[in-house]
């Protein structure tokens, strides 16, 4: 139900529009929410990106699981938040359904990793291999959209190839690779000099020449260093791993024989 009051005098003029769309809309500040995890970002990116550095093939079944369960979450709460809520609903409901969706979101989590130990590194070869081909086709001046867009799929499709094949390999590189990006992102936080990626991506855009803090060239070779030790401690750990896991498969089967002739 909608209605417009019109009154006017000698001085003024005033028109009062009566209806729901006028209700002030219920939302949540988000902008207040990243401003109160910025100051432990840095902290965040460096203990998350040193874990996957040198343990990610380790924790890369749980990091599936919560990203999935976190993307599933957060679709839900919009689809609900924004088709089925009620304007105008309290900070108490808003606060139960995201409880909910969090809930729904854990489950399939928890249900995807069947699907993640078959094929969370291939997932993970794949995009590295989509970013790392997009990454090359701007560095090497390519800029038309349906040629990036081309080679990264490509790129995308070989490394979700080589991931299947070189499954301990991938697993290891991959996530030592964009662990250490991590790393080195939540040092550059505190240390300060570090290039803006945003930054880097309109001046190639725009075809202009980017100038770079000589700090550049150490968070570079933080970069490699790290990825490279984390790599092979994670190789060698997983090697490691896995000649013991062999050896406890050869003394029971050992103990049952000894078992079975007494």
């Amino acid at each position: 139900m909608q209605s417009v009051q019109y009154q006017d005098n000698a001085c003024e003029a005033e028109i009062t529009h009566l209806g729901p769309q006028n209700c002030k809309s219920k939302t949540i500040d988000f902008a207040k929410f990243v401003d109160a995890v910025s100051p432990f970002l840095g902290i965040i990116l460096i203990v998350g990106g040193g874990g996957l550095t040198f343990a990610g093939a380790k924790l890369i079944l749980i990091a599936f699981m919560l990203l999935v369960g976190l993307g599933a979450a957060g679709a839900l709460f919009m689809v609900t938040s924004n088709l089925f809520m009620p304007v105008g609903s309290s900070q108490g409901l808003y606060i139960g359904v995201l409880l909910v969706c969090l809930t729904l979101g854990g489950v399939l989590g928890y249900l995807s990793q069947k699907f993640a130990k078959a094929w969370a590194t291939t997932l993970l070869a794949t995009w590295a291999g989509f970013v790392a081909i997009s990454l090359l086709t701007k560095a090497a001046g390519i800029y038309n959209p349906t040629a990036i867009l081309c080679l990264s799929i490509a790129g995308a499709v070989g490394g979700g190839l080589l991931g299947k094949k070189l499954d301990k390999h991938i697993k290891s590189f991959g996530t030592a690779f964009i662990g250490s990006y991590l790393l080195i992102r939540g040092i550059g936080v505190y240390a300060g000099g570090y290039p803006s990626e945003s930054e880097i991506a309109k001046n190639a855009e725009q075809g202009k020449v980017q100038k770079y803090d000589a700090m550049i060239w150490a968070y570079l070779a933080g970069f490699v260093f790290f990825m490279v030790s984390g790599a092979f401690v994670q190789l060698k750990y997983l090697k490691a791993a896995e000649e013991d896991k062999k050896d406890d498969a050869f003394e029971n089967e050992d103990e049952s024989k000894v078992c079975g002739c007494l």
